[in-house]
Formats: structure tokens, C-alpha cells, sequence
């Protein structure tokens, strides 16, 4: 009998246009092939119903609920942040969490749990980790925590300098109780990258973190490189801070550097959420922004490489995956790559500081046999580690994994 799961989400992965949506589609992907999927989500897109529909298409066998309304871009809308801030301090809960505090959406999910009886919840991302427990428990399931980053780590590394910094630390605190807590207490828990294992298993003190790297779906025949131009792309989710961060270094080092050895050479970059100021440096830059990306695959082959200019960060960099798997050759930092088995000069270009950077993508643009073994590098890569059909096996252990947990702490089905 295929085991039931109740997946409890953040915002709708679709369309994919961004890194974390991309890691939860193919997350869901997977889990259809062995067991009978129910997604909730929250959505602030007026489509968002469509796009439901849009995603159950996608996924043969997944059920998803009509997304509940619910903000998810607030830094720019001061009404919702204060109401999510003050949330979290009258719950004691980080900001990351209260961010997606909703009535509506605890109410369906813990309807959902009691009507469908899943055998598994699945917390997709720390931020729900509220909504999942009582699930769970109403459910008498057994829970599975799929972290995304190590969050906690997060906030240390953007916490910085300035008047600001005080406030950054102490809410990196309190994220870091949280997600110990909780990591703990899921009967599973799964990482992104072995780094993140790791440090999750230092953290908590819990020996049996599970390392999934991200399906990539499934792969057929290896792609040719796109056609030889001078542009140089870059897609991702903005507002992400590492993003923001990277693209920022990108505008003010990396594009003079560049431009020092191919003035010609042009940069494009897809995603939402880039903070004002960064903008204005990207535009004054040269670099064209430009917004939502309906199609990442058509939108990386309009290049003819690939940048990814990560200096921090947790989890893995999935614009990087996704470039390999739309066939273009890819230059990133070392941070960029980080969590994954890859090889300078074999799958990818590494490089370290933006004037290596900057030569390592004048030699992708310049070089078209090197965009082509690195192309088929990569696609080699993709298929040893990231192929959905050996990641499904390794959900279905995680999941029995998780219900043989279950069992052992007591209430099993």
C-alpha cells in the first residue's frame, strides 16, 4: 500500500522560478513515484489557483490545494512586516517563522491531517515547522523536517555591521533555538548538502541527519552548448541575501574586471526581490534586470554561459544546477559550488575573487570547445548524482525511516 503524505509548504512551487521552488517540485516529483501526495501552500499570486492546477499537471498523481492568500514578499509592504515581527515577539517565535503564521493555512492543514490520516507529514521548509507538528500529531503521523539551508547559520552570516547588527544577532539566536528544537524532534530530517548534515548533527546532537542532494528530474540525452554570444546569465531569487549579496559584488568587481578583458560582454539577471539600492548599482553597472523568469531553461540558453558569484550561504546554490541542466557551461565561486561534487575544469569553471572570475568567463566566452566538454561534464554529473529516479529510492527509505521512528517513540500506524 503506498504510504500517504501530507507535504506543508511555503510559498506554491510554481511556476519554478526561483532555487527553492525548484528543490520542492522535484522534491514532490520524486515522493509521487512511491506514495499518494497532498500539497498545502500559501500563494500571493492572483493566479494562484491556475498555478495549482498548472503544478498538479506537472506532477502526475500530486494533489494540491487551492494555495491559501497569504503575503510573501512583505519587506516592502511595512504593514505586513510589522504584523509579522510583532507576531513573533508576542509568540516567542523568529521572524522566519512568523513571516508565514496564518490562520487560515494552520486551519487547513490541521483539517487536511485529520480527514486524510497521512502516515507522514513533511515540513518543506523550517518556516511551517509549527503548522506540520500539530499535524502530525492530530494525524498520529510521523514528521519529516526537509531543510532547505541551515537557517541559523544564515542569520549569523547576514547579521554584518552597523546600527542593525545587535538586532540581526539576537534574532540569529533565536532562529538557531528553533531550528535545534526542531531538528531534534522530527522523527527524520533531511539536508541539502553533507556540509549541512554536519553541521545540523553538530547542532543537535542527532547522528542519523540524511544527506538528499536535489533531483534535477529526468535526464535524457545530454543537450549541445546555445549558440556562441557575449551574454552572461544569472537567475535566481533576489531577495535571497547571499543572491542579493552576489550580485552586488558582481555590478561593483566582477563586470570591470570583465570588461576589461571583452568590453562587449553583457549580463542578464532574472529573479525578484533585488533591494532598491542593489538595483540602482546593477543598472548603473550595465547589467539588464529583467524580473520574473517564466522559463529558466529558455531564459539560460539566451546566454551562452552561466555566472553564479555566491560568497555565502547554506544549503546549495540551485541556479548553478539549474544552468547545468538547461546545457550551458557555468563559472562560479567556490562558495557557489559549495555541497557539491563537482570538479574545476570538468563539469564547471571555479574561481576565487572577481578578477579569476572575471577570466575564467572571457574564457567561456571565447573558448567553444571548452563550453562544450564542460557541457557534457556537467551533464554527465547531472545524471550520476541528481537524477530523480535514484533520488525517489532514496525518499522511500527516509520515509519508512521516518514511520519505523514513529513507531519506536510510540503511537505508530
Amino acid at each position: 500500500m503506498r504510504p500517504r503524505i501530507l507535504f506543508l509548504t511555503t510559498e506554491l512551487p510554481w511556476p519554478v522560478d526561483g532555487g527553492g521552488k525548484l528543490r520542492t517540485a522535484e522534491t514532490l516529483a520524486c515522493l509521487a513515484r512511491f506514495a499518494e501526495v497532498r500539497v498545502l501552500a500559501v500563494s500571493e499570486s492572483p493566479r494562484a489557483a491556475e498555478e495549482a492546477e498548472a503544478l498538479a499537471r506537472h506532477v502526475p498523481g500530486l494533489e494540491v490545494e487551492v494555495p491559501v492568500p497569504h503575503p510573501v514578499r512583505i519587506r516592502r509592504r511595512p504593514a505586513a512586516l510589522a504584523r509579522a515581527m510583532a507576531q513573533g515577539l508576542l509568540r516567542g517565535e523568529p521572524y522566519l517563522v512568523a513571516k508565514f503564521r496564518n490562520r487560515a493555512y494552520l486551519e487547513r492543514a490541521h483539517r487536511l491531517a485529520r480527514t486524510l490520516r497521512p502516515d507522514v507529514v513533511w515540513c518543506d521548509h523550517l518556516n511551517v515547522f509549527p503548522a506540520a507538528r500539530r499535524a502530525a500529531a492530530l494525524a498520529d503521523a510521523a514528521l519529516v523536517l526537509d531543510e532547505h539551508n541551515v537557517e541559523g547559520d544564515l542569520f549569523e552570516r547576514a547579521a554584518g555591521a552597523g546600527w542593525l547588527a545587535p538586532i540581526a544577532r539576537r534574532e540569529g539566536a533565536r532562529v538557531r533555538r528553533f531550528e535545534i528544537a526542531a531538528v531534534r524532534e522530527a522523527d527524520r530530517v533531511i539536508a541539502i548538502s553533507p556540509d549541512d548534515a554536519a553541521r545540523l548533527q553538530d547542532l543537535s546532537g542527532r547522528d542519523d541527519v540524511v544527506t538528499i542532494l536535489p533531483s534535477m528530474g529526468d535526464l535524457g540525452e545530454c543537450p549541445p552548448p546555445p549558440p556562441p554570444s557575449d551574454r552572461i546569465a544569472f537567475l535566481g531569487t533576489l531577495s535571497w541575501p547571499p543572491n542579493a549579496e552576489g550580485i552586488d559584488w558582481l555590478a561593483r568587481e566582477v563586470v570591470p574586471a570583465l570588461r576589461r578583458l571583452l568590453p562587449q560582454a553583457r549580463f542578464v539577471v532574472g529573479g525578484r526581490g533585488l533591494p532598491p539600492l542593489i538595483a540602482r548599482r546593477v543598472r548603473e553597472a550595465g547589467i539588464e534586470l529583467c524580473g520574473r523568469v517564466e522559463d529558466p531553461t529558455a531564459f539560460f540558453r539566451s546566454a551562452a554561459a552561466a555566472v553564479v558569484p555566491i560568497l555565502s550561504g547554506s544549503g546549495i546554490a540551485m541556479k548553478l544546477l539549474d544552468a547545468m541542466r538547461a546545457g550551458v557551461p557555468v563559472a562560479s565561486t567556490p562558495a557557489g559550488a559549495r555541497g557539491l561534487p563537482v570538479r574545476d575544469g570538468e563539469e564547471l569553471l571555479l574561481a576565487q575573487g572577481a578578477e579569476e572570475l572575471a577570466r575564467a568567463l572571457a574564457r567561456l566566452l571565447s573558448d567553444e570547445g571548452l563550453r562544450r566538454r564542460l557541457v557534457q561534464g556537467a551533464w554527465s554529473y547531472l545524471r550520476r548524482h541528481h537524477a530523480r529516479e535514484a533520488l525517489a529510492r532514496q525518499y522511500e527509505v527516509v520515509v519508512e525511516a521516518a514511520r519505523e521512528m514513529k513507531a519506536e517513540r510510540g503511537g505508530a500506524k
